[in-house]
């Protein structure tokens, strides 16, 4: 199979994609998430692989939007531990080291450590890819914060490392595909967006549902609709299968009681993994 991620080699989603399928695949780097669901809704990739959540940060609303607003399906769920490092040129040591290149995200959960030690930081759009910038442009002032797997890809060595600022940091990945899963069995979750009506009450009775029929959601994040100001779509999560009743059911009331529905598919819960 061939797996389309966000980033270059030695990115963190490359890693995690390796993990969730099995490193006898194909894995192709894409330069932004929006690439990642191009890629599979044109058939060039069977399945992409993308961060949607992280313990720190909160979620990554381009996964988000993409999914809302796409035609994909979410097949799969996956959770990583996330250990940043500094990583620079050989020989340099942290004193040295006016700034930082890294993805926002990767910026931001590390935010103690860089005002700590006054570097000025430059956001890139890959963790990966910033490793690969200071050593192509030999920006030997400057490091990049990407993971050790990062460094070796670019001949590069790590400074320090753990730097986060909680070393209890996760990210959360989807696999999506242009098929939607109905996978059953226990530890089965599904996801599915929706907008309700602009009156009193509107939000408590498609939630109240599921309340109804024993259903744990167990996520719900609104996203504001392009070019309708101050009008939102609510992306959830619950607990369970499309394939049982209960889950059927307070969906099929949703949809009834919803402006628009869609569902995202049922897909195994993932495992939290080191």
């Amino acid at each position: 199979m061939k797996i389309a991620f966000q980033g270059v080699h030695g990115a963190y989603s490359e890693a995690a994609a390796e993990k969730h399928f099995g490193r006898k695949n194909s894995f192709v780097g894409c330069y932004n998430i929006a690439d990642v669901f191009s890629s599979v809704e044109c058939g060039d990739a069977d399945f992409g692989f993308v961060p949607v959540e992280n313990s720190i940060e909160g979620p990554v609303t381009q996964t988000y939007d993409s999914l809302v607003n796409g035609k994909l399906f979410v097949a799969g769920e996956h959770i990583m531990r996330i250990s940043h490092c500094l990583i620079g040129f050989a020989g340099r040591k942290l004193g040295s080291i006016a700034g930082v290149y890294s993805h926002p995200q990767a910026l931001a959960q590390c935010s103690r450590f860089i005002h700590h030690n006054r570097m000025v930081e430059i956001p890139f759009h890959d963790t990966a890819a910033s490793a690969k910038h200071i050593k192509e442009e030999g920006l030997k002032d400057f490091g990049a914060i990407a993971s050790e797997r990062a460094a070796r890809a670019y001949g590069l060595s790590v400074i320090k490392r753990s730097i986060e600022n909680d070393h209890m940091n996760y990210t959360r990945f989807f696999a999506i595909s242009r098929e939607a899963g109905t996978h059953g069995g226990s530890g089965t979750k599904s996801s599915f967006a929706f907008v309700t009506n602009n009156k009193p009450g509107a939000l408590y009775n498609a939630i109240g549902c599921f309340v109804k029929k024993g259903i744990n959601m167990t996520y719900l994040q609104s996203r504001p609709i392009i070019g309708k100001p101050w009008n939102y779509i609510f992306y959830a999560e619950c607990e369970g299968s499309m394939e049982s009743r209960p889950m059927s059911g307070a969906c099929r009331e949703l949809a009834r009681n919803a402006k628009s529905f869609r569902f995202l598919g049922s897909y195994a819960k993932a495992k939290v993994l080191g």
